[in-house]
């Protein structure tokens, strides 16, 4: 089987070094009751009173594999989705925030295309035509909780590497 800790990792360190990204986790956290929507998506962190809700992890959606001709592993294919709440605030035009924060991402990760060299490239396929870097699947409000009202942004990374 393949190792995708290192890609995971690729994902989380690009993810973070985004400017005013907000909190960024491994994995997808628990959200059911109010004080953990705070806990672990509140930003920046540790604040107290009225926070902001900013949260990203990364997993994967699916993944596949081909035998390579010239002997160098299986190499897989694996789309991740990408997952962030930003809440909503229609004084503050969160709608935007959530455009600027996409264009900082999708900077990110045109920075770094190979994640640090943990994958062949975050590409599907060939050609000019094949869907390359962050792609943005939806943008949709959502209620986190009971109360709170956020963004929930799904976007989608492919990557290929090779597996031993």
């Amino acid at each position: 089987m393949t190792d995708f800790a290192p890609i995971r990792a690729g994902i989380v360190s690009t993810l973070s070094g985004v400017e005013e990204i907000g909190r960024v986790h491994e994995a997808e956290r628990g959200i059911q009751a109010d004080s953990a929507i705070r806990q672990h998506y509140g930003w920046p962190a540790g604040a107290t009173g009225k926070a902001d809700i900013r949260g990203w992890f990364p997993r994967i959606r699916d993944f596949s594999g081909v035998q390579d001709r010239i002997g160098r592993g299986r190499r897989m294919t694996t789309i991740w989705e990408i997952v962030g709440f930003v809440g909503f605030q229609d004084a503050e035009a969160s709608d935007l925030i959530v455009q600027e924060l996409l264009g900082r991402i999708c900077a990110a990760f045109d920075a770094d295309p190979r994640l640090g060299d943990s994958v062949i490239r975050c590409a599907v396929g060939d050609g000019p035509n094949a869907p390359a870097g962050i792609q943005c699947e939806s943008i949709v409000p959502v209620r986190l909780g009971s109360s709170t009202l956020a963004h929930r942004v799904i976007l989608s990374l492919p990557t290929q590497h090779f597996a031993r």
